[in-house]
């Protein structure tokens, strides 16, 4: 029976790190990451190819993490597209980055594993997912905490007015008077409260936005390089 295949050396071939923990056999061999010129198998992904996928974990934007996926629908090679690659159901696991800017409304996911139904599986180089119109990152919930912001900037108001009239002199008179020490002293308590609580409110203003991917959303990846097979997928023996 056909089985997927590599050569020696290649990214999780046997001996390699990574490799997938099976018996020493062709059937176990993975796929080889090749270069366009070195592609001697007709059995070929083309950098570039589009792996459509479905999210089967939620991403939440707070905390990095890693994500799982399954192919929507089975993959078959570039040159012809008659021969068959990597199945429906296949799985994939890649990583998200948390590090976005207070306008960002996308999350930035890469896959670095592939996983066959018949638990084979192999390193790819790092893809990047794309949405169904092809642009980098996935989108789904945005929650930017503007009742956070606002209530903030609210109180941050309150406390600079409360910060002028605790001044010594702050209050309007006809006549000049020197401050008492009292009121030296409760104008430099109230200036120094008022410091500390604009800078504890002031990270609420800069807090990031929180981005949710849900579990279901209909995504795409895209390899970065050319993968070659041996022979077109089949189930592994029992």
């Amino acid at each position: 029976m056909p089985a997927l295949a590599g050569a020696p050396g290649a990214p999780g071939a046997s001996g390699a790190p990574g490799m997938p923990l099976q018996p020493e056999s062709p059937d176990a061999a993975p796929p080889q990451v090749v270069r366009p010129a070195s592609a001697v198998s007709p059995y070929v992904l083309y950098e570039g190819t589009i792996l459509p996928a479905v999210l089967t974990s939620e991403l939440t934007s707070d905390l990095p993490g890693i994500v799982t996926a399954t192919l929507r629908s089975p993959v078959f090679d570039s040159p012809s597209g008659h021969h068959l690659l990597l199945p429906a159901g296949t799985k994939a696991l890649g990583r998200y980055d948390t590090s976005l800017a207070s306008g960002d409304s996308r999350l930035l996911v890469s896959w670095h594993r592939l996983i066959l139904p018949d638990g084979r599986f192999f390193e790819i180089p790092l893809s990047n997912a794309v949405d169904v119109h092809g642009s980098t990152g996935l989108v789904d919930r945005t929650d930017r905490h503007l009742a956070r912001a606002f209530t903030s900037t609210l109180l941050l108001s309150i406390l600079s007015a409360g910060a002028q009239l605790a001044q010594p002199g702050s209050t309007y008179s006809n006549t000049y008077r020197p401050p008492t020490a009292g009121e030296i002293a409760a104008g430099a308590v109230g200036q120094q409260v008022t410091n500390l609580s604009t800078n504890l409110l002031q990270k609420d203003l800069d807090v990031k936005p929180t981005l949710t991917i849900r579990p279901g959303t209909v995504f795409g990846i895209v390899l970065q390089a050319d993968i070659a097979f041996a022979a077109p997928y089949a189930e592994a023996r029992p």
